[in-house]
């Protein structure tokens, strides 16, 4: 029921079937748990009990969730297997919240590895937050992770541009950001029509 970094691992999932799958929390007014980063006026955008018509969650693109008992997450939508370009702003402050657009770990050291980033990030850095400290953890070059599928985290930019994740960064290695526990397994389910 914490505060979570998310990130649409699948394409085509709808924001409004998301938030009413999920069991959100509520907040004051019409506040709910689902949030986007506004880095222009440095503060949290609610979605709104009721919106509709709000779209589809565009890849890469990274939100603020928290549930009203704890639960899990689900994703509806079709395998992504483009690479994805994200749009970042440097507005106030520069932080963009962005993430995974895979079902396969990503590696921090081959996003920041990237030919543009030297001009488009203020820093060689990440930021994910944890919530069991709630507090930012910091990974770079010298610290490299395992970013999960559905995760997202900060980034910083010094200009407007676009970061990108390509499909050839994905890795079937993990790590255990925010797990207390490997667990070797997969979950497949297939439907027809």
């Amino acid at each position: 029921t914490n505060w979570y970094l998310i990130s649409s691992p699948l394409a085509g999932q709808d924001k409004d079937a998301f938030v009413t799958a999920s069991n959100l929390a509520t907040g004051t007014g019409n506040n709910v748990g689902f949030a986007d980063y506004d880095n222009s006026t440095k503060a949290w955008s609610y979605y709104q009990s009721g919106a509709s018509g709000t779209g589809n969650f565009l890849s890469g693109e990274g939100h603020a969730v928290k549930l009203n008992t704890a639960g899990d997450v689900v994703f509806t939508g079709a395998f992504n297997d483009a690479d994805a370009s994200i749009a970042l702003s440097n507005n106030t402050n520069g932080f963009n919240l962005i993430g995974n657009p895979y079902l396969a770990s990503v590696s921090v050291i081959e996003m920041l590895g990237e030919a543009n980033i030297e001009t488009l990030l203020s820093e060689k850095t990440i930021w994910l937050w944890d919530q069991s400290t709630h507090s930012y953890v910091v990974k770079n070059l010298l610290n490299d992770l395992e970013i999960a599928p559905g995760q997202a985290f900060f980034v910083s930019a010094a200009q407007t541009g676009n970061f990108g994740i390509t499909e050839s960064m994905q890795s079937h290695s993990s790590d255990t950001f925010q797990k207390t526990a490997t667990r070797p397994e997969v979950a497949l389910t297939l439907s027809n029509g």
